[in-house]
């Protein structure tokens, strides 16, 4: 499917962009990790680690070198099984002082038949969510195939935003609008 705001681009390759576009706005006082998400990219695992989380100012090469080596998957969409595991991947690894988040970038909706249902989603996140350890879910919506109502459903438990554009040139903008979202980190 191409993009027609983004020169015919396709979607891969214009949320490919968005990221290392994205990328470039984060400074060295910031720690990221970078994952894939389709269908069954490890065996029955929708997504993958391509960076674990750690300081930005020691791996902003190795996170742009991951960037520019994927390359986009035949398969469908694993949206909520790759939330739920990134969320508690950032869970599990929360820091006090720091901004907790998972930034999401999507080029569709949940298509994986062998997956968790919304509602599965949805009533783990509640269940899991912990006012002590706040883990925020940002997700970044490029393209016409994108669900707004699909993703706000996700940020309206675990806090946050969904920001949804068919304009890859407008990625530094949402970025910015992503971040102001976030709360002040807590001591």
């Amino acid at each position: 499917v191409r993009v027609p705001t983004a020169g015919n681009a396709t979607r891969a390759q214009v949320t490919l962009e968005a990221a290392r576009r994205g990328l470039a706005l984060f400074d060295d006082t910031w720690a990221l990790g970078l994952w894939i998400f389709s269908t069954n990219l490890e065996g029955n695992r929708d997504y993958k680690e391509l960076v674990p989380i750690g300081p930005l100012s020691s791996q902003r090469s190795t996170l742009e070198r991951a960037l520019a080596g994927i390359k986009p998957s035949n398969g469908d969409t694993g949206l909520y099984d790759t939330v739920l595991a990134a969320y508690k991947t950032v869970q599990d690894q929360w820091e006090a002082g720091r901004i907790n988040s998972v930034v999401l970038m999507t080029d569709g909706k949940n298509e994986d038949a062998n997956g968790i249902s919304q509602q599965e989603l949805l009533k783990e996140l509640k269940r899991i969510k912990d006012p002590e350890r706040p883990v925020q879910m940002v997700i970044i919506g490029i393209g016409n195939e994108v669900s707004k109502t699909e993703l706000t459903a996700i940020t309206k438990v675990t806090g946050g935003g969904v920001f949804v554009t068919e304009d890859p040139a407008k990625i530094g903008d949402i970025f910015l609008q992503a971040i102001s979202l976030r709360p002040p980190a807590t001591r």
